[in-house]
């Protein structure tokens, strides 16, 4: 029997939703109880989505104050309406509901639920009441104890745990890539400004913005190439960041690894200038294969774009170099 609470329901709720995104998840299903009166932390502040990913990796119980204001008749109203009007309307995915709520039924029949409470439920389905059901069903997990957790993905058999990631790879397509801001932000300047020392060791110039590429074409096409191949890598990091599996960012950091063990020998070599040094690195990092259990702890969403950006990645974190004094010397 398995508990009925926050971390089972939202993943049984996430297989109908549009996008399936952590963060994204807990704005819609939090949204109306963040904004309730009194609903605050110890600090006196509102709860954000931030809380709500320990709760998603049942690494905390949602907060007494939340289970208590889910007990306002007023409160439980607003969230049946917000189910009705705005989840079903706005967020689930007409071609996936169908096995959200095959899911999500299952897990009640299985789960600590009291054999009314669960029939009640199967009832609100059965009547086509669908908003009414998510709402009632995300109710009752909130109030369930949940920091009890199910078989946790790492220790799941190594069948088990094959067939998960074959799942998602079936689930989750590759994301949109994120825009590339106008202007670079503070996270880029490590590898921005180590561009610019590149560039400026080929031409003897200096460059400490954007505006001073104006009058070099090549350069300027060069720099918006790698920023966008950043922002490639940047997409990914995000989103396994956010996605529903508790540990996709260590995920990234191995990837990260594999492409600088494929590309420190080339970077430690000879160049003229950090310019051919940089070309020459992500040329080669292009060309560095993945082991398989990286290809699928990353979804497959890798391609050469992503191999290239990890590199200026590599860079903001002091282990790849492209002019000599900056990191290692030769």
């Amino acid at each position: 029997m398995r508990e009925f609470n926050y971390g089972g329901y939202v993943r049984e709720f996430e297989k109908g939703l549009r996008s399936r995104n952590m963060t994204k998840i807990a704005k819609i299903l939090f949204d109306p109880i963040f904004e309730w009166p009194g609903v605050v932390n110890h600090y006196g502040n509102k709860y954000t989505t931030r809380n709500a990913g320990a709760w998603f990796k049942y690494e905390a119980d949602i907060p007494e104050n939340i289970k208590e204001a889910i007990d306002d008749a007023a409160l439980i109203n607003k969230i049946m309406d917000y189910f009705n009007d705005v989840v079903i309307g706005d967020y689930i995915d007409p071609m996936l509901e169908e096995g959200m709520y095959k899911a999500l039924k299952e897990y009640i029949f299985d789960s600590s639920l009291d054999e009314a409470t669960k029939i009640e439920l199967s009832e609100l389905l059965d009547q086509n009441e669908q908003g009414d059901f998510l709402g009632r069903a995300f109710i009752l997990a909130l109030s369930g104890d949940n920091r009890v957790q199910d078989t946790p993905y790492d220790k799941l058999p190594i069948a088990d745990d094959l067939k998960y990631y074959h799942e998602l790879m079936k689930r989750y397509t590759k994301p949109q890539m994120i825009q590339v801001p106008d202007e670079p932000e503070d996270h880029e300047m490590p590898y921005v400004s180590e561009l610019y020392r590149a560039y400026g060791e080929k031409t003897g110039n200096t460059y400490i913005r954007p505006e001073d590429l104006e009058d070099e074409p090549a350069l300027k096409r060069d720099f918006d190439r790698q920023r966008t191949s950043y922002y490639q890598a940047e997409t990914i990091r995000r989103e396994m960041r956010d996605t529903l599996k508790v540990d996709e960012e260590s995920n990234f950091s191995d990837f990260k690894d594999e492409v600088y063990d494929g590309v420190i020998d080339t970077c430690d070599a000879d160049y003229d200038n950090g310019y051919e040094r940089m070309k020459a690195v992500i040329q080669h990092a292009t060309t560095v294969p993945l082991s398989s259990n990286t290809e699928d702890r990353m979804l497959r969403w890798v391609g050469p774009g992503e191999k290239k950006g990890a590199c200026h990645m590599l860079v903001n974190d002091e282990k790849l170099y492209w002019c000599n004094g900056d990191g290692n010397e030769e």
